[in-house]
């Protein structure tokens, strides 16, 4: 049954991508956010990508957006430095995930679009790329890359991985099918115990399955603060605490609005909003200006602009994980609406208490992590965010014991990154 429910998946996705093929001039009009790698989604990857493996291995590393790519670097970073001369291909799903990881990257690893589903459309890039390991980060679990992949040989890890409840019910109605899927799976580094036990409960082999944490957590700040350095710098900071909302949707920023109010009227505070997705960017400012709130753009301070405001308003993706750095409050967004909140750990890892609301779905390991730790803070609304930055504020013994807490969580995490990368290395066989 299994095998006839992919056989149409296959079908499907077939005449989905001459549908597509057939419609390519009128795609490429699309806004970017939709056609940005159209060549690469419909094609696959191309021949002669990389240079003749020459006894090298080659690893196919996929991140999703950027949350994953940020992750992915931190993994390849790591590699880079243990396993010297290995290849690699890094692919991404989303436009903001490519340029971030093309930015980091620049010509050292070429960043493409990752190739649609589609059984015929892997299975070409798989024969062209040849691929020793097939990498994917947290839960991009797609049907055909695990499939052909196995057909193919290519062992294929999970690391960083992670399922949210919401994620396992969706999975579990077509339960037979991703056992079927997930028997290929080589090796998962799960960030948490209740995410090994849900890739289990789907059918990966518990043997398979290791609990190494987030490896997020792991990036420590450069030494000596050069990041928080940096940053003050840029944004022309003296002696301003830093609220920092991060990943924010609709319906948030109206709420921290009041918040930074009310911060604002006791002691001198600069606001930092990072919507999550920058189409909301116009919606956002539209907010503030009737409000009667100034605001500077973050990429005119990037480009050596004064700052005229105490609120900048982050217009660029990929910066928000380093800014943090320079937050004396950290508040992590889709949590005060129901979008299940975001990374939190981005964080916590440099040394500061993180606040986020009550909606933690998919991140409710790493909540009740920092929590026990004494470093994490969830609130109801609005109103109990303010009460508690405002205790904050004022009892600083209850605010640099939150902040001792980070630190010591931090200095625990040195680990995961080499539990993860020991997977990896376990999977790389010496070529014969």
């Amino acid at each position: 049954m299994v095998q006839i429910f992919y056989s149409g998946y296959g079908l499907l996705g077939l005449a989905g991508l001459m549908v597509l093929r057939l419609l390519r001039p009128l795609l490429r009009r699309l806004p970017s956010r939709y056609s940005h790698g159209l060549d690469q989604r419909l094609d696959g990857v191309p021949q002669g990508l990389l240079a003749a493996k020459n006894g090298q291995q080659r690893l196919w590393v996929h991140a999703s957006s950027v949350g994953e790519v940020q992750a992915a670097l931190i993994i390849l970073e790591a590699l880079a430095r243990e396993v010297p001369g290995l290849q690699y291909l890094l692919t991404t799903t989303t436009e903001q995930g490519n340029k971030v990881a093309r930015l980091r990257l620049g010509e050292d690893i070429p960043c493409l679009m990752a190739p649609l589903d589609v059984p015929l459309l892997v299975r070409k890039s798989l024969e062209r790329l040849q691929p020793d390991l097939y990498i994917c980060l947290e839960t991009e679990l797609w049907p055909a890359m695990l499939r052909e992949s196995r057909r193919s040989g290519v062992p294929v890890v999970v690391l960083n991985g992670r399922i949210s409840q919401r994620s396992f019910l969706r999975y579990s109605r077509v339960a037979g099918l991703m056992s079927w899927l997930l028997q290929g799976v080589a090796g998962v580094a799960a960030i948490g115990q209740e995410d090994g036990r849900r890739f289990i409960g789907l059918g990966v082999a518990p043997a398979r399955v290791r609990v190494c944490g987030n490896v997020k957590s792991a990036a420590v700040a450069p030494p000596g603060g050069t990041a928080r350095a940096h940053y003050r710098r840029l944004l022309q900071l003296n002696r301003e605490q830093v609220f920092i909302c991060g990943s924010t949707h609709r319906g948030e920023e109206a709420l921290l609005l009041q918040v930074y109010q009310q911060l604002a009227a006791c002691r001198p505070v600069v606001w930092l909003l990072a919507p999550r997705h920058l189409e909301r960017l116009a919606e956002v400012a539209e907010l503030l200006y009737r409000a009667g709130i100034g605001f500077d753009y973050y990429s005119t301070l990037e480009k050596g602009g004064q700052r005229g405001h105490a609120v900048v308003l982050i217009d660029t993706m990929g910066e928000l994980a380093e800014l943090y750095s320079v937050g004396a409050y950290n508040f992590c967004g889709g949590s005060l609406v129901d979008q299940g909140g975001h990374n939190i750990m981005e964080a916590v890892r440099w040394g500061r208490p993180v606040y986020y609301g009550s909606s933690m779905a998919d991140f409710q390991g790493p909540a009740a992590q920092l929590e026990a730790a004494g470093c994490g803070f969830r609130v109801e609304d609005g109103e109990a965010l303010a009460a508690l930055l405002l205790h904050h504020q004022t009892d600083r013994k209850a605010y640099q014991a939150a902040c001792l807490q980070a630190e010591a969580l931090k200095s625990g995490q040195t680990a995961i990154v080499q539990q993860q990368l020991a997977l990896v290395k376990e999977l790389l066989q010496p070529e014969a």
